[in-house]
């Protein structure tokens, strides 16, 4: 896809739903920069990371906030993060997940 063809939606915990304290906001990408090793298949499951350039400023919210990035060779084995977002767990079986199933792993 092409920038242009891609939208961000921050801050939508709950998708198709109006009943979310905040609003979610929706933005625009001007550049997308994917890792060099990732190859679409069906079992698509490496590599499967992308950094977007968002079209405006994004002010901080609540409900949206940046993520930080590890230094490279940084090891967390062992420790709890954080985890959000919307995919697949298996080749093939796209879910939309509830905000809390995976928030603390």
């Amino acid at each position: 896809a092409t920038p242009y063809q891609v939208a961000v939606t921050l801050g939508d915990y709950v998708l198709n739903s109006n009943t979310e304290p905040y609003p979610p906001m929706t933005v625009g990408v001007t550049h997308i920069k994917v890792h060099p090793h990732f190859k679409f298949t069906p079992q698509a499951d490496r590599y499967d990371v992308a950094v977007l350039r968002l079209d405006r400023k994004i002010d901080y919210l609540p409900h949206i906030r940046p993520i930080c990035l590890p230094d490279k060779g940084s090891d967390f084995q062992g420790q709890y993060a954080w985890a959000t977002g919307w995919g697949a767990l298996e080749a093939g079986n796209f879910t939309i997940f509830n905000f809390y199933t995976f928030n603390n792993i």
